[in-house]
């Protein structure tokens, strides 16, 4: 391996900066982040993500994955750090760290580029104070697989950005664009857009099946336990409901937003609703 430098005490300033990247505050004053494993680094790489550097250790030198990731990164004369083991384990967040792992721009989509390049049959998604990591990478992961054209976040919903949320979301940060806006911002935006606010609601609505998800959507999906805020609810333009015939009160907000964005592809491939 060729590094610029190799790390092998806790004093060293390149490793108490990757030490500090694990509060939200640092990431985003700093305007970076750290994306672990393999598999992130991978996505990073083959997305053309900008990496301020990849940093890899004896053990993620010696798999197979690692030695092809690191070629590929030394081919992009990108820079390459090494550290000890024991330095990338305490970094880590998972159980048997993989020994490699990039740190990446934090990037956010501007939202009226975002609005002004949405195709007509766009579909969006709106997290509003989402608070479980898995929940919004998960979503973040859906809406990728789902074609979605981004997805917006509202004040007060977790970091899309931390570990946790980067695993759930299996490197889809590097595909889709993200947008971050203030809750009274949102509303007006997507109106002068011609984007329809839909508001998934267990206990009120119409019926996702019946209900016309074609055209510019934007799905808006609330915190687990109280759903979205009263400002982004009222600036809805229809709720939606997904039938629940066992009677359960409420579905996972992951699970709700996977039904209705692929009830949207189904309906963009196949034809909308029902004639009532």
């Amino acid at each position: 391996m060729i590094a610029l430098e190799f790390i092998s005490s806790r004093a060293n300033p390149r490793f108490k900066m990757l030490k500090a990247l694990s509060r939200r505050r640092v990431r985003e004053r700093e305007g970076i982040y750290i994306a672990e494993g393999f598999h992130l680094a991978g996505e990073a790489l083959r997305a053309g993500a900008f990496i301020e550097g990849l940093y890899v250790s004896p053990r993620g030198e010696g798999r197979p994955e690692g030695k092809a990731l690191l070629a590929e990164a030394q081919a992009r004369r990108l820079k390459v750090f090494g550290l000890t083991d024991e330095l990338l384990d305490e970094l880590s967040e998972v159980e048997g760290p993989y020994g490699m792992l990039v740190v990446a721009r934090l990037a956010y989509a501007d939202l009226d580029q975002l609005l002004g390049e949405l195709p007509a049959d766009g579909l969006l998604v709106v997290a509003d104070g989402l608070q479980d990591p898995g929940n919004l990478g998960t979503i973040i992961r859906t809406a990728h697989a789902a074609g979605a054209a981004g997805l917006i976040c509202a004040p007060e919903t977790v970091d899309p950005f931390n570990g946790k949320t980067l695993r759930a979301a299996m490197g889809s940060h590097f595909h889709l664009p993200l947008a971050r806006a203030a809750a009274e911002r949102i509303g007006p935006a997507l109106r002068a857009a011609g984007v329809r606010l839909l508001a998934a609601d267990p206990h009120a609505g119409r019926d996702v099946w019946r209900t016309d998800l074609r055209g510019r959507v934007a799905l808006l999906v609330g915190s687990e336990g109280a759903g979205p805020r009263r400002q982004l609810r009222h600036a809805a333009d229809l709720r939606v409901c997904i039938p629940m015939p066992g009677g359960a009160e409420s579905l996972n907000a992951a699970v709700a937003a996977a039904i209705v964005l692929y009830e949207a592809v189904r309906q963009r491939h196949y034809g909308g609703p029902p004639a009532e």
